[in-house]
């Protein structure tokens, strides 16, 4: 990408179909052919806030550029033949309600599978505005009572009535890794030895998180 003259360089999403990854930026010049790694002063993404994904003939598409621990430019890109944007998430003690930007079409499933492959289907209903809600009752996740009490993951995918299936996630806006800015309150599972919550991946793909619970605290006398 070159320069204008007021030393400044753009990437138009538009114009480029970035893979799914992480683009790390440099800078070569005629002085210094040898690419550096670009030091990223002020990343501005207020203006993505409230963006959405990108539709493409591709699929959706995402970008968004962070500083690296190292004071680094990165942009985070997503590019997903298929895709279902989360875009709310409530809790209960004993429910969780994900709503998600995708027309609630009869016959669109939403499942939480977990690491064999065994799916647990959550409850599929319109909202107001004619996109999908869908609702799981904790209790339904398939835990054997006598199973150890060892983390558990399930990963959340729609299933459209054309077949086509998609993991949940969250790619737009401004935060490229929401495991640490999206926590959600945990739950009691099954006799209280196992807490749940909703929780996002490196890749800002939601889960069901099921990790043991901590100790009681001791009562002082």
């Amino acid at each position: 990408m070159p320069f204008d003259r007021h030393g400044r360089a753009s990437v138009h999403r538009a114009e480029h179909t970035l893979a799914e990854g992480r683009w790390d930026a440099f800078l070569a010049t005629a002085e210094r052919p040898k690419p550096q790694r670009l030091a990223a002063r002020l990343v501005e993404t207020a203006a993505l806030v409230v963006a959405r994904p990108r539709a493409t003939p591709r699929g959706a598409t995402a970008w968004i550029p962070y500083p690296t621990k190292d004071g680094n430019l990165t942009l985070r890109t997503w590019q997903r033949p298929h895709h279902a944007e989360v875009t709310e998430i409530r809790t209960t003690d004993t429910t969780v309600t994900i709503a998600v930007n995708a027309p609630a079409t009869p016959g669109s499933r939403v499942t939480a599978r977990d690491a064999t492959g065994r799916e647990t289907p959550l409850t599929v209903t319109p909202t107001a505005d004619g996109h999908l809600s869908a609702t799981l009752a904790y209790a339904d996740l398939p835990l054997p009572p006598s199973a150890p009490a060892e983390a558990r993951v399930w990963r959340l995918h729609l299933t459209t009535p054309e077949g086509h299936t998609a993991p949940l996630a969250r790619i737009a806006g401004d935060t490229h890794d929401r495991r640490r800015t999206d926590v959600h309150p945990t739950a009691p599972l099954r006799n209280g030895d196992l807490t749940v919550r909703p929780a996002f991946t490196g890749d800002n793909d939601l889960t069901l998180l099921a990790e043991p619970a901590a100790p009681p605290t001791p009562v002082g006398n």
